[in-house]
């Protein structure tokens, strides 16, 4: 017989320890993301596309020009146009003692001119967001994750994409 350890491999050791964890993360997301899936292949690993506002007008014209000659989708809802940020948050091995890792597609990042890593942009390690300062995790389910830091994070990197220094672009930064 299987155990999800064999399936899945070192990122699932949490759910062996409490499987009613990933059910609560499952129901949630769900409920308040249901076009993002669950993929066991990658380790396990939420995928998804944020639904983004954007401004019109120069200079993000040309990058949303970009995006779209890459691939990647948007959508006008109700005269607001919005982009499609492709995402993977993948669960860490110490579930939900550490944080997740969540990834902008590295395509996306490039198509859209911004750097895979720099620490102006709150990216490291090819894409992955830095959401959290030292010991400021705390546990919390991937939805409320995703609502309280992704989605900040995300609008910061399209405000520096429309031409906002990456300084004034996030929330909660250093005054100097």
């Amino acid at each position: 017989m299987l155990r999800p350890y064999d399936i899945w491999g070192d990122t699932m050791t949490w759910h062996t320890r409490n499987p009613a964890l990933l059910a609560r993360d499952i129901d949630a997301m769900a409920h308040h993301f249901p076009h993002w899936r669950l993929d066991v292949q990658a380790g396990p690993a939420w995928m998804g596309a944020l639904p983004s506002p954007v401004r019109p007008g120069p200079p993000l014209d040309a990058r949303r020009n970009a995006l779209r000659a890459a691939g990647f989708a948007e959508v006008n809802a109700a005269g607001t146009i919005y982009v499609l940020v492709p995402l993977l948050v993948r669960y860490p091995a110490e579930w939900p003692n550490s944080e997740p890792a969540v990834q902008y597609a590295p395509r996306w990042l490039d198509a859209i001119g911004l750097p895979r890593y720099s620490s102006a942009h709150h990216l490291v390690q090819d894409g992955r967001a830095c959401l959290y300062g030292y010991g400021e995790w705390y546990a919390q389910p991937i939805h409320a994750m995703i609502q309280q830091r992704v989605i900040n994070h995300t609008l910061s990197l399209l405000k520096i994409a429309a031409g906002t220094s990456p300084h004034e672009a996030f929330i909660g930064r250093v005054a100097h």
